[in-house]
């Protein structure tokens, strides 16, 4: 799942849940990748609240 988080900022979800490892290997695989008028910058890698997903009313962030 990728969101638009506007000014150029996109976010992404991946699931299962990668290993350390694996998270090193995308982030490199995106920095490197070559697409026509546009740069990866990974800002960020972390692991989301499972329910997140599920209750949008919550005031934990």
């Amino acid at each position: 799942m990728l969101g638009d988080l506007g000014d150029g900022l996109f976010a992404g979800v991946v699931r299962p849940s990668l290993t350390e490892h694996d998270r090193m290997r995308l982030r490199g695989c995106l920095e490197d990748a070559t697409l026509e008028r546009a740069h990866l910058t990974v800002l960020g890698i972390g692991d989301a609240d499972a329910d997140a997903d599920s209750d949008s009313d919550s005031d934990e962030h």
